[in-house]
């Protein structure tokens, strides 16, 4: 599905639809990406396939076609967000020792 030609409320539109769409059907909505991923095992391996044992979960070789895709994602995408991380954590530490605390606090009250 391209999105060249979608204007911006066009593009939020649709994100909004499909938010609702997996919030309502979560069920189909995994579904959806087991078939995703098995399909994808299914033209990589060739004959090599072999399918998952039972219905609504990914077979092995599925599974590890989708950790290398987003082990090969995180090293492309996530090294801005890590260099972020970091500095936000170094120049924030007072506040996410508060945070800390006050979960923790939080969580000892229910007790």
């Amino acid at each position: 599905m391209s999105t060249d030609g979608l204007s911006e409320q066009a593009k939020e539109a649709r994100r909004a639809y499909f938010r609702g769409r997996y919030k309502t059907a979560p069920d189909k909505h995994k579904a959806y990406v087991c078939h995703m991923w098995e399909k994808k095992a299914r033209d990589f391996f060739g004959s090599l396939y072999t399918p998952p044992d039972r219905e609504g979960v990914l077979s092995d070789q599925a599974a590890e076609l989708r950790r290398r895709y987003y082990s090969e994602y995180r090293k492309t995408h996530e090294t801005d967000r890590s260099a972020y991380m970091r500095e936000y954590r170094k120049n924030h530490k007072e506040k996410l020792s508060q945070y800390q605390r006050d979960y923790w606090e939080r969580k000892g009250k229910k007790v």
